[in-house]
């Protein structure tokens, strides 16, 4: 395990600025009375802020950069736990202001929808990778005896997507040993 969290480790070290910096151009491009609204300013403070950590961390070489990149990684996934409830404010408080000035409801949301859905889907890719990371770190820690041999970091490996995207939800669910929240 200590090979494929150091493949981990290297690839998010390297992949993750980028992805993070993707982002704040986006912000950046979004109209200016959205992108300078305060919400939106916090969130692309974190995403630089963030950005700025992982560019400070030297290469990971060894299993004890893998612990410190590990450690980081959690940081950054609890910073942007609040990114969605922001946006929506940042996006309420610009679709406010934009209709009291006449623009209308459909061309604000031809406006927005495609930037939203760019922005929000990287966003659950980027929670993804880093949670998987931080998931497979988990498990290599572990002594043998106490490993879930069902999962393979955040994959539950029992669950069927097939049967949950089929509307057998509590099936799948059941199926993989998840409990429904």
């Amino acid at each position: 395990m200590a090979r494929q969290m150091l493949m981990s480790s290297r690839f998010l070290h390297g992949e993750l600025p980028i992805r993070l910096a993707h982002r704040i151009i986006e912000l950046n491009a979004l109209p200016e009375e959205l992108s300078q609204n305060l919400h939106v300013e916090r969130v692309k403070a974190w995403y630089a802020e963030s950005f700025h950590d992982l560019r400070a961390l030297p290469l990971v070489k060894e299993e004890a950069d893998v612990v410190r990149f590990t450690e980081l990684l959690r940081r950054l996934y609890a910073r942007h736990g609040p990114v969605v409830p922001a946006v929506a404010k940042g996006v309420e408080e610009y679709k406010r202001q934009a209709l009291q000035a006449g623009r209308s409801e459909s061309g604000l949301q031809a406006d927005l929808d495609p930037f939203l859905d760019r922005f929000f889907l990287s966003r659950i890719a980027l929670r993804f990778l880093v949670g998987h990371h931080i998931a497979l770190y988990e498990q290599s820690v572990k002594p043998e005896g106490q490993r879930r041999m069902d999962r393979i970091g955040m994959i539950h490996t029992k669950c069927s997507p097939l049967q949950v995207s089929a509307g057998q939800g509590e099936a799948g669910w059941a199926a993989g040993g998840l409990q429904q929240e």
